[in-house]
């Protein structure tokens, strides 16, 4: 962070900032804990082979846990993609400022498809089809979450960790949530995976970045 007259009141700023960041990357696995506990107890209780077998008159009786479901799930992709931005927005002045920038693209690309996906699906409330999985809007929602909103994710965490590293802020836990991260692209581009994997990484970056508030900003 640069120096200023008003160095002090700039570090209380950053520090506070940099707690949230760190709050909102390790809330984000708790969130997505209550996200599967639901999905188990809610979801694969009354539909075991999951949503896509979802019929109109099964929705009449499922619209609050339909909705529910979805939240639950915008709000985790939420607290994750709004900590890296968060600790994004501390680097811009830092020499990983280009960095930081496409973090933050990233970040907020990757909860738009999310939120944009979410809002289809909401529109599927009083779908016609047979079931979920011959509607349309289902199937490009479908897409979004795994073929767009996932490698997405995975790369505003990369980036926003090689950010982390290249501004020794987090330079060991940043170089190596990065490589992981490749990883999971990879693995989200071939074969896809839940979105919760990714709260492993944020739980590692958010607990470095609440042990850092311990230091100062350079």
């Amino acid at each position: 962070m640069e120096a200023t007259s008003t160095h002090g009141s700039s570090s209380v700023s950053g520090f506070s900032r940099l707690r949230l960041a760190g709050i909102l990357l390790i809330a984000t696995l708790f969130i997505y804990v209550a996200v599967i506990v639901f999905t188990v107890s809610m979801v694969f209780s009354r539909f075991p082979n999951g949503l896509d077998a979802l019929t109109p008159t099964d929705m009449t009786t499922f619209r609050g846990s339909y909705v529910l479901f979805h939240l639950l799930g915008l709000v985790a992709t939420g607290a994750g993609t709004g900590g890296l931005a968060v600790s994004a927005t501390l680097l811009l002045t830092t020499r990983a400022r280009t960095w930081a920038q496409i973090a933050l693209i990233c970040a907020a690309a990757a909860f738009a498809a999310v939120l944009l996906a979410v809002a289809g699906r909401f529109t599927l409330l009083n779908f016609t089809e047979p079931t979920l999985a011959e509607s349309a809007t289902w199937q490009w929602t479908t897409w979004i979450f795994e073929d767009i909103a996932a490698p997405l994710q995975g790369l505003a965490t990369l980036v926003a960790s090689v950010a982390l590293a290249v501004s020794d802020v987090l330079r060991r836990t940043g170089l190596v949530v990065a490589v992981l991260s490749g990883i999971l692209i990879v693995l989200a581009v071939v074969a896809g995976f839940p979105p919760f994997v990714f709260a492993f990484l944020w739980l590692a970056l958010g607990t470095g970045l609440l042990r850092r508030t311990r230091t100062s900003l350079t």
